[in-house]
């Protein structure tokens, strides 16, 4: 069912929401249907992320003591390199 141009003007923003989510959006106007409808539908950014292994040391190591030893070289690292 086709929606009044009004309506779309009222709810522009949530419509287009819903049309980059795939859906199709039939708008009445001045007695012809038009149609929104997306090429493709939008992705998450989030969605995209490919899991990486990054954090190198074991997680118990972290919780050890020598954390904040760990903390303290990292901060001198990062004064040196101007951060």
């Amino acid at each position: 069912m086709a929606i009044k141009a009004s309506e779309l003007r009222k709810n522009l923003f949530t419509l287009l929401d819903r049309v980059s989510r795939g859906e199709r959006v039939e708008i009445d106007y001045k007695g012809a249907v038009l149609v929104i409808s997306a090429v493709r539908p939008t992705v998450s950014k989030l969605s995209r992320l490919k899991q990486r292994d990054i954090l190198r040391v074991p997680a118990e190591t972290l919780i050890h003591s020598d954390a904040r030893e760990f903390e303290s070289e990292w901060e001198n690292e990062d004064r040196e390199l101007g951060s």
